[in-house]
């Protein structure tokens, strides 16, 4: 076992898409790593050209493998970044997030000193814009039968997995447009998948609103995704979730939008 572990290689997948603001800082946050055994496969489906800049810096680093094609979505390209992983453990980080210093070693330590796990989450703190911590997730066990009732997906960029149970679980579902990686994690706890939460802090995730899991303009797809998540994986008529998910929809979100309007209504003309 201990030189398996020697030789334990991480895939780091990279979804890229117009995001040169914080390509830079999500790209070193893996390269600086203190565990240094990795790939970084960066699949950009056509950037602009700002970006593009940015990717050209590290097209000849040996531990980048940059691919430059379009793609039909995030998860299609996750799924390409799968076929062309070639080490034992894979991780995902997004073009606007990124690791803790220590992310890969920490894993890497949780896989080799337990045989037995196949999937080892840690805890991912959300920020703003600047980096600011704004909250925490990941700090929950897996419930295997509540997962999805109490809305309450993996976190995503803290999450790793051995590259040996990809066989039998499959890629990326692609008729899901932004749930696609809840579906991908519930798919694993169902499979019976031996889960382990590490409680320490691997990775940022950005909290703004032009982000896929934000973004105004896809609120409807979202609510619509994730009822049929939802759905998939559980037969009842009637559900808290669907409850809680309609309430957000139709009646939270609209009093929010409210509420910004106003705001601005007030620092323009009550100053």
């Amino acid at each position: 076992m201990h030189l398996l572990a020697k030789s334990m290689k991480f895939s780091i997948i990279m979804v890229s898409y117009n995001q040169y603001k914080f390509i830079e800082e999500a790209i070193n946050s893996v390269l600086s790593q203190t565990y240094q055994n990795f790939e970084l496969i960066i699949l950009d489906g056509g950037s602009n050209e700002q970006t593009q800049k940015k990717l050209a810096n590290y097209s000849h680093h040996p531990k980048v493998r940059l691919y430059v094609e379009k793609d039909k979505g995030m998860y299609h390209a996750r799924n390409k970044g799968l076929m062309l992983a070639n080490g034992d453990i894979i991780g995902f980080l997004n073009t606007d997030d990124y690791y803790e210093p220590k992310a890969l070693e920490v894993i890497y330590n949780a896989i080799t000193n337990d045989i037995s796990v196949d999937i080892v989450f840690g805890i991912m703190h959300a920020v703003d814009i600047n980096g600011s911590f704004i909250k925490e997730r990941g700090f929950e066990n897996v419930k295997l039968k509540d997962r999805i009732k109490k809305y309450d997906p993996l976190p995503d960029q803290s999450t790793f997995f051995k590259r040996s149970i990809l066989s039998n679980l499959g890629l990326y579902n692609t008729s899901y447009k932004i749930v696609s990686d809840w579906d991908f994690w519930q798919r694993a706890i169902i499979l019976g998948y031996n889960f382990k939460n590490i409680g320490k802090k691997i990775a940022n995730y950005r909290h703004y609103q032009e982000a896929l899991t934000f973004n105004p303009r896809f609120e409807k797809l979202r609510y619509k995704e994730k009822k049929r998540l939802y759905r998939n994986y559980n037969s009842q008529a009637y559900s808290k979730f669907e409850f809680n998910l309609s309430l957000r929809r139709f009646i939270i979100m609209p009093i929010k939008k409210i509420k910004l309007v106003s705001n601005i209504y007030y620092s323009i003309f009550k100053r």
